[in-house]
């Protein structure tokens, strides 16, 4: 009785999520075929067909055709989204316990903390914690002091911040600290808005060739990594430059931000993409067919495989890796749990490549994790 609960709530939940796939990629194919006329041969559709349903009949051929039309690739291993969020993911990542991985407060903790942005203050479960994990009973004297230092300063959910959902910037003017929406920074305000699971870190000046494409957000590079089923060698897969909207300090693309493909050497793609498949061959007057390579690229490349096997039960990672103004690499978060996979597609090319066969293959095997995981008071 019990699994069979557990089967109806599971399928309830992915119908629920896969209908939003279904409407988010209607948008997009609609879109791309204002400009675009799509001249897939009839034959690769049908072959991309057969060769998915191996996994499932509920998908939609609108994946292979939206990519296959902005990248001019068409290849039968274009991932559907409906089956990367409902099957392969939750297979490859275990859901029950990544969790606590993806918690920011925990990176510094595991990881090398030289690594990661700099942590002025910590709140696990409501309680406040200095950098260094430190308990301490904060007040508003206590946070200017801690705050002084610094003239910006970033506060985001410790989890959950996908999307740039939940991330505020703080700027100081005089003796106060003022976020996008005007409001000053108080204990008060921390109570109230974020309440707890959160982290307040130094706000990171970025690399002159990163700030070139905007300003305003800090552009970051997201490192795809596989751990292969058959070996466990790390993989990287894709990567993309993420680039925010004018105005906006978050570079994600749900925020209005665009992406550029990353080619193996560190070179960037000709042309950059946003969510609706929109192409543009130039960005803040910088023209993207000029041979521009990203600085560190391949040490980037270096540190996601080094910590990618440390994150035991997730084959699939995001990485999101930015420069500082003195070329430090810094990682600003690792997703593990609903990594965006559009943009890759979109700007590079099937998601799995080589390694399809032998995901399907894992998938038709194996178990997939499922976790309803929320706080109610």
């Amino acid at each position: 009785m019990i699994n069979i609960l557990k089967y109806i709530i599971a399928t309830l939940f992915n119908w629920k999520k896969s209908k939003a796939y279904y409407s988010k990629i209607k948008h997009v194919y609609t879109n791309v075929c204002k400009t675009d006329k799509i001249s897939i041969p009839k034959k690769i559709i049908k072959e991309h067909d057969i060769y998915w349903r191996r996994l499932t009949r509920n998908f939609s051929d609108k994946w292979i055709k939206v990519f296959s039309t902005i990248n001019n690739k068409a290849d039968i291993h274009y991932v559907p989204e409906t089956i990367y969020y409902t099957i392969i993911e939750p297979v490859l990542n275990n859901r029950q316990l990544t969790k606590a991985y993806a918690d920011k407060n925990f990176y510094d903790l595991y990881f090398d903390k030289n690594i990661f942005p700099n942590t002025i203050l910590r709140n696990l479960d409501g309680r406040f914690y200095t950098k260094s994990f430190e308990f301490i009973t904060l007040n508003d004297p206590l946070l200017f002091t801690l705050l002084n230092p610094y003239e910006k300063i970033i506060i985001k959910p410790s989890i959950d911040s996908g999307g740039g959902f939940g991330i505020s910037l703080f700027i100081r003017q005089n003796d106060k600290f003022i976020d996008q929406d005007g409001n000053s920074l108080s204990l008060n305000l921390l109570l109230k808005k974020f309440y707890q699971n959160y982290i307040v870190q130094e706000y990171i000046h970025q690399h002159s060739f990163f700030q070139q494409f905007n300003e305003t957000s800090l552009n970051t590079v997201r490192i795809f990594t596989y751990r292969s089923v058959v070996n466990n060698e790390i993989i990287p897969l894709h990567s993309v430059l993420r680039i925010g909207k004018k105005g906006v300090f978050v570079d994600n693309q749900a925020s209005g931000g665009i992406s550029v493909g990353i080619n193996p050497d560190g070179l960037l793609n000709n042309f950059a993409i946003d969510k609706y498949g929109n192409k543009y061959n130039e960005i803040n007057s910088v023209t993207l067919n000029s041979g521009l390579i990203l600085p560190l690229y391949h040490n980037m490349l270096e540190i996601a495989k080094e910590l990618a096997p440390k994150n035991l039960y997730a084959r699939l990672l995001g990485f999101d890796f930015c420069l500082d103004q003195n070329s430090n690499i810094k990682i600003v978060e690792i997703n593990n749990v609903n990594n965006e996979i559009n943009f890759f597609q979109m700007n590079n090319g099937p998601l799995f490549g080589t390694y399809t066969d032998e995901i399907i293959e894992h998938c038709q095997n194996n178990y997939k994790t499922f976790a309803l995981d929320f706080m109610i008071k």
